[in-house]
């Protein structure tokens, strides 16, 4: 069967990032459950970095001002969404890469 984290799972499908491979997984016999347990093969997982930067400055005895700089997704990192997993699908194993338009 191979490994489960592999290629050849996007075959002519573009833009596409191949996550699992396709060779490894097979449908079970009718009737019987499969050999992989619940939650036991997962994504490509999420990396998010947010930072704020702030300096309150006192105006008078009521007043206060507040400089702030704010920063989402700091590093500029590509989150990929999780693989197509029903095996009867031509994208299974595949992730497919989100667009701006794709994801609002």
């Amino acid at each position: 069967m191979g490994p489960a984290r592999g290629s050849g799972a996007c075959g002519s499908l573009a833009p596409c990032v191949d996550f699992y491979n396709r060779d490894s997984f097979a449908q079970p016999a009718v009737g019987s459950f499969g050999n992989v347990g619940r939650n036991s093969v997962g994504g490509p997982g999420l990396f998010n970095w947010d930072m704020a930067f702030l300096k309150s400055l006192p105006f008078r005895e009521r007043f206060k001002f507040q400089f702030r700089a704010e920063f989402f997704n700091i590093y500029n990192h590509l989150n990929l969404g999780d693989p197509a997993t029903a095996l009867t699908s031509v994208t299974f194993g595949a992730v497919a890469r989100m667009t701006r338009e794709s994801a609002s």
